[in-house]
């Protein structure tokens, strides 16, 4: 036993026992290294992160949206700078003697743009977090992506996507932007060229309906949170460039309809077989009547009297028909199947050319419908839609309860979901 310190304390220590050595038992769980730098998702549902870059496993197979708190302090305390996001595994590799074949490098270079390698590292998880079922991604990994090289315009598409996911990650990074809207114009150039040619190859035109979804998705995505900004709020002359984030997907049902006779001799065979699937359905609906799709007794009443709907009503005589028609495929869907969310995404392509005239010249009718659409689609939890669809609702809402139809705002305010 040592003695008491000269300070005045004493401090004992009781000398180890010789003798048998205790049997040291088990208690517990095993000790372990707590990660602390896991995805907040996987925080929030206390599970394991493996931690993959930008998006996690679990989030990418759970259709999660995908945050790393890492990126989003960083760039709360930077302004323009741009961190490295380490590449998702399985990431695409290109040869690049044939990139620099397709890509401009030393344009891209000579501006403030991320560089491709760049985006070909983020490619897979970007297309993954933004697809809802699992036949989507499956066609896209083996069908789309292994092939996107020999095709300049899908490829062009998907480095667009990538470089808006990256935007998505990293809003303050302003190459991000500069690579989008770069790749982007590409793609619908290259996209114009193909569709102005006489005839096309079945397998071809499997390639523009990828080229056309993956240009819709990135147009649709949107960081801007401000109501303010809606196109219901721009003057004429800005709604077609404010708008163009839903015009957009009118295109994407002129190829479907391109595209209906010949499916069954393209990888899409696989999706519109699937039960479901908004693609499915697109592909199906382009050969048929939309009008006859529909139940409207699941529409409520005020909707059926606000727009005017009759026994006699028809799509030749009324252009809220067939809007209404899909709103009553969509309103029974519950939250959140990811094949239910997909079912939303065929009315932007469905719709006639009139309701969309209506649409543009604010017409409030039509707003309201097109509000009820919005809001089914905020069901989903995909990064490409969340803050678009919260923004445009909130700026509808506002502008629908200034009007002077009492009518109006009656059902603004029945619009619960």
């Amino acid at each position: 036993m040592t003695p008491p310190s000269s300070h005045g304390y004493g401090r004992f220590r009781l000398d180890s026992a010789r003798g048998k050595p205790r049997k040291t038992v088990q208690t517990g769980r095993r000790s372990h290294q707590k990660s602390r730098t896991g995805c907040r998702t996987c925080k929030k549902d206390r599970l394991k992160c493996d931690e993959t870059h930008p998006t996690c496993r679990r989030c990418s197979q759970r259709k999660r949206m995908c945050e790393y708190d890492g990126i989003h302090r960083y760039y709360s305390e930077s302004s323009t700078a741009c961190s490295p996001v380490v590449a998702s595994q399985g990431g695409l590799s290109l040869e690049h003697s044939l990139m620099d074949g397709l890509i401009n490098q030393s344009f891209t270079h000579s501006l403030s743009i991320t560089n491709t390698t760049h985006l070909m590292h983020n490619l897979v998880g970007s297309v993954h977090t933004s697809l809802a079922t699992p036949i989507g991604k499956f066609l896209f990994d083996h069908y789309i992506l292994p092939h996107c090289a020999a095709t300049p315009r899908l490829l062009h598409s998907l480095l667009a996507l990538s470089a808006r996911h990256l935007q998505h990650l990293q809003p303050r990074c302003l190459s991000h932007t500069t690579a989008h809207y770069f790749h982007a114009s590409h793609a619908a150039e290259l996209l114009n060229d193909e569709l102005g040619r006489v005839a096309s190859s079945p397998q071809n035109l499997g390639m523009i309906y990828a080229t056309c979804i993956v240009l819709n998705m990135g147009c649709f995505a949107s960081d801007d949170y401000h109501p303010s900004s809606s196109w219901v709020f721009q003057d004429t002359a800005e709604i077609d460039q404010s708008f163009t984030w839903f015009t957009l997907q009118s295109g994407l049902g002129y190829v479907s309809s391109m595209l209906k006779n010949q499916v069954h001799q393209t990888f899409w065979r696989l999706k519109a077989g699937s039960r479901g699937s908004s693609i499915g359905n697109l592909l199906t609906w382009a050969t048929k009547d939309p009008s006859h799709t529909g139940s409207l007794e699941k529409i409520p009443d005020f909707l059926l009297d606000l727009c005017e709907i009759t026994p006699d009503s028809s799509p030749e005589n009324n252009p809220y028909y067939i809007p209404i028609c899909l709103l009553s495929q969509m309103l029974p869907l519950k939250k959140p199947v990811a094949q239910e969310f997909d079912h939303l995404l065929i009315f932007g392509p469905l719709i006639p050319h009139s309701f969309r005239i209506l649409l543009r010249d604010r017409d409030e009718r039509a707003l309201v419908l097109f509000l009820i659409w919005l809001r089914l689609l905020g069901r989903g939890d995909f990064w490409w839609v969340n803050t678009r669809v919260e923004a445009e609702s909130r700026a509808l809402m506002a502008f629908l309860r200034h009007s002077e139809d009492g009518e109006i705002r009656s059902v603004v305010d029945k619009i619960d979901f």
